[in-house]
């Protein structure tokens, strides 16, 4: 399940079902809404990942990168965010795809970052534009019903 194509050569499991179940968790998904936004953080990061490959490769490393869209697309995914969002989502995340070819060579042990920095960029970006409210909505829910304080004609 790491890799789905060999043109691509990134590995998703770790970017894109860790994006997908910090969201879901997140709002309470149940787990056939995970599994979707599973099968759509993959589908978009191996498309994108055609689409630039194998060139991308020699700069790149492109669990960072174009991980970063699937982990992206599968927050937003479960996050059950409309169409505008969802795109606001993906492109928001390209500003924040990184990891470069060089982390290789290096002994800065910085590799291993760039999947955990692809999942939290993309769960970030699909919260920033278009979660946020969902999120913020839920969370004042939560404090309302365990607040004492809270009016019982507010909850």
């Amino acid at each position: 399940m790491a890799r789905l194509s060999t043109r691509v050569c990134v590995t998703l499991a770790g970017v894109v079902v860790s994006a997908a179940l910090a969201a879901a968790q997140g709002t309470g998904a149940t787990g056939e809404q995970f599994l979707r936004a599973v099968i759509v953080g993959y589908e978009t990061s191996t498309r994108i990942g055609e689409a630039v490959m194998p060139s991308h490769y020699n700069f790149w490393h492109t669990t960072g990168t174009v991980g970063s869209f699937g982990a992206a697309a599968s927050a937003a995914t479960a996050l059950r965010v409309n169409h505008e969002q969802f795109m606001h989502a993906l492109a928001t995340v390209g500003t924040f795809a990184a990891g470069l070819q060089q982390a290789f060579l290096s002994q800065a042990m910085s590799k291993p970052l760039h999947g955990g920095h692809a999942a939290d960029a993309g769960v970030l970006a699909a919260i920033l534009l278009a979660g946020a409210t969902v999120l913020l909505v839920l969370e004042i829910e939560k404090a309302a019903r365990r607040s004492a304080d809270t009016p019982r004609q507010l909850l």
